[in-house]
């Protein structure tokens, strides 16, 4: 959902899929069974957070802004990670552990996104020049 959610905001705008990113971040809630709010938190801080910095960056061209999604997609599950374990700790009784945000699964995770990104970049791609349809038209 989070690589969806960064995909949406710099190809479509935050005015248009904030309402999805939310909705999908509650489901995710539910279906995780963890406390309701916390992947609907971390998805509008990611979604308001790579909306921001990609209006400031405006990069043009469709390799300009695939290179710029690629690196907001590995930053974007760094942050969400290590914010979701520290609000993990807090909500715990746990002792300090560092090894609990930099575990090694982080790196894992922020392959496979980006892995996922390609997959559903170059498919959308892909459906744009077979069927010319411009990026406004095609509906999540």
């Amino acid at each position: 959902m989070l690589v969806l959610s960064i995909f949406w905001v710099i190809y479509f705008g935050i005015e248009r899929k904030i309402g999805w990113i939310l909705l999908g971040g509650f489901f995710l809630d539910l279906a995780m069974g963890g406390p309701l709010g916390k992947n609907v938190f971390l998805l509008a801080l990611i979604a308001y957070a790579t909306s921001y910095l990609s209006l400031k960056l405006l990069l043009y061209g469709e390799s300009g802004k695939f290179f710029l999604t690629m690196a907001f997609v590995a930053g974007g599950t760094l942050v969400s990670e290590i914010v979701s374990r520290a609000l993990a700790f807090l909500m715990s009784n746990d002792s300090f552990n560092w090894m609990l945000f930099m575990g090694g699964e982080i790196f894992l995770k922020i392959f496979f996104n980006l892995a996922f990104f390609m997959l559903i970049y170059f498919f959308i791609i892909k459906l744009e020049k077979t069927f010319f349809i411009q990026k406004e038209d095609i509906k999540f």
